[in-house]
């Protein structure tokens, strides 16, 4: 997403099969464009899928793959594709590989992102597995941009660590809009990783906080 301003602010999808997504939102009301092809000069967030047949049965680290295990790896390809990198899933993993970013198949420093995308930034981990999460903090970090989420893959249980691309808060402030590595759709959190009587506080177990890199005009570092 880029702010335009208060009243304003843009969010632009490349889908994996070309097909591309404009939605423009003017004080409340929303325009919707869809079409093929690249919009010139406008950061583009690029959704891919774990599942997808080019990498699914690819490792990612260690003897992981991606079917299975690769979501925060997805996610990183999302990320980075916002500050304009092409890299797929499949090719973000080798470039992390090369920096020594995962110890087994766990993404253990994830500071080392920046060495292969420089656009990018990393502000920390928040855990809120014991604890409900701060939704006040979490609008703060989505002003910043889109950013890495942890939620519970099949809610209720014994945790299942999933992650997906947090894009924005609802209006409402009681969902949040996602990008999920499971399937590359742009989907709401509480409709996938949430018990019916859970608010978003209870369904979100954490953040990874890697997002665009921005000047300080505002704009994101694709631009710079």
């Amino acid at each position: 997403m880029c702010a335009l301003s208060n009243s304003y602010h843009l969010t632009v999808e490349i889908r994996p099969d070309g097909e591309s997504e404009v939605q423009f939102v003017y004080d409340g009301l929303v325009y919707i464009l869809k079409g093929r092809g690249t919009i010139e000069g406008i950061p583009t967030l690029t959704l891919y899928s774990q599942r997808d047949p080019r990498w699914r049965n690819e490792i990612f680290a260690g003897d992981c793959k991606f079917g299975r295990a690769g979501c925060y790896v997805v996610c990183v390809a999302m990320i980075a594709s916002l500050a304009g990198f092409s890299d797929d899933p499949l090719q973000v993993a080798q470039k992390l590989q090369s920096v020594g970013a995962f110890i087994g198949c766990d993404l253990t420093y994830p500071e080392r992102i920046l060495r292969c995308y420089p656009r990018l930034q990393w502000h920390g981990r928040i855990d809120w597995r014991n604890a409900p999460a701060d939704i006040g903090f979490l609008k703060k970090v989505l002003a910043r941009g889109p950013t890495i989420i942890e939620v519970d893959f099949n809610p209720g249980g014994a945790l299942n660590q999933h992650f997906v691309v947090g894009l924005e808060l609802t209006s409402d402030e009681r969902d949040l809009i996602i990008a999920d590595p499971w399937d590359g759709a742009r989907t709401r959190l509480m409709e996938r990783y949430a018990r019916k009587h859970w608010d978003l506080a209870r369904a979100i177990y954490g953040i990874r906080q890697l997002q665009t890199l921005r000047t300080e005009s505002g704009k994101l570092g694709a631009e710079s």
